[in-house]
């Protein structure tokens, strides 16, 4: 198809050699000042390649291979901003994917390949991102192919409770280990692409990084050292906006399981939805330019 492609163009060229040709050519077909019909000659020859190279059906293999960068493999969309939500394959994170999904092309990250697939193939502008996030090694090899960031969404996380007495050192260990580590870490190894967009990082904190109660200190600790990152971030890239996000309980798997351990009956009508985090995270992210929502603060209300 592309050898077509130039082969009219230099037949194109050639034509131009004799001003009676160009004139033929430019005076022929839609555009031209003469009668309606398709293009004639070397230039009806290069509109149609040019017309089949776009065409839906053409055959995309005809094209090359995809690049490595992300901000053309994802869909065929690629004026869209690129977002990556971490922890998206359940819970708020895939919330927070299916909700930027219409405005942006969107890297899936988690380490459930077979749940971000399932997530994928809901969302034809996406591409699963498999990595484990506590893994140097692995984080650099799946950001070093990211240029440009637009949109950057720390949801992954876990949720070790325990009182300070019975804690142990591997609930502290785990719980700053992906909820504030973790987050640092792809953080760094993504500022150039953040940098070049101008970009947008939202952590979804939680209530318990506004108050700490009793029974949830190592999970409260981490996610007050989260929003430390956060603030001091904000100070220091200020071309970046920075966004944390404080939902109350919601409506997940991990929240039905801190319930099972507090011994207590499942009522999801007591929780936010993951999507009305998710809307507000939306809400964050297509702000007007001059607007930076650095705070947001969502409590669940009962409606019934």
């Amino acid at each position: 198809m592309l050898k077509d492609a130039f082969s009219a163009l230099g037949a194109l060229k050639a034509s131009f050699s004799s001003p009676s040709a160009l004139k033929e050519a430019f005076s022929a077909g839609p555009r031209g000042r003469g009668a309606a019909g398709p293009p004639r000659g070397a230039l009806g020859a290069f509109s149609a390649t040019r017309a089949s190279l776009g065409a839906p059906n053409a055959p995309k293999a005809s094209l090359g291979a995809a690049p490595a960068d992300h901000r053309l493999t994802v869909g065929t969309m690629t004026e869209l901003p690129l977002a990556l939500v971490t922890g998206a394959s359940r819970g708020i994170g895939a919330a927070i994917a299916h909700a930027l999904a219409p405005t942006h092309r969107v890297l899936l990250g988690g380490r459930d390949a077979e749940a971000l697939a399932k997530t994928a193939a809901e969302l034809p502008n996406s591409t699963p991102w498999p990595v484990d996030l506590t893994d140097p090694e692995a984080l650099d090899r799946a950001a070093a192919d990211i240029g440009e960031l637009d949109v950057l969404v720390h949801s992954a996380g876990v949720a070790r409770i325990a009182t300070v007495a019975d804690s142990t050192a591997q609930d502290w260990r785990d719980n700053f280990e992906v909820n504030v580590l973790a987050v640092v870490e792809i953080t760094r190894r993504l500022l150039p692409a953040l940098r070049t967009a101008k970009g947008h990082v939202v952590v979804i904190n939680s209530g318990a990084g506004q108050n700490a109660r009793p029974g949830w200190g190592p999970y409260a600790a981490s996610k007050f050292a989260v929003r430390a990152f956060a603030d001091s971030l904000r100070e220091e890239e200020q071309a970046l906006r920075v966004t944390s996000v404080y939902p109350g309980r919601t409506d997940t798997e991990m929240q039905q399981a801190i319930v099972a351990g507090e011994g207590n009956d499942y009522d999801p009508g007591r929780y936010l939805r993951p999507e009305s985090v998710a809307a507000a995270v939306r809400t964050a992210v297509t702000a007007s330019p001059e607007a930076h929502l650095t705070e947001v603060v969502l409590r669940p209300r009962v409606t019934r």
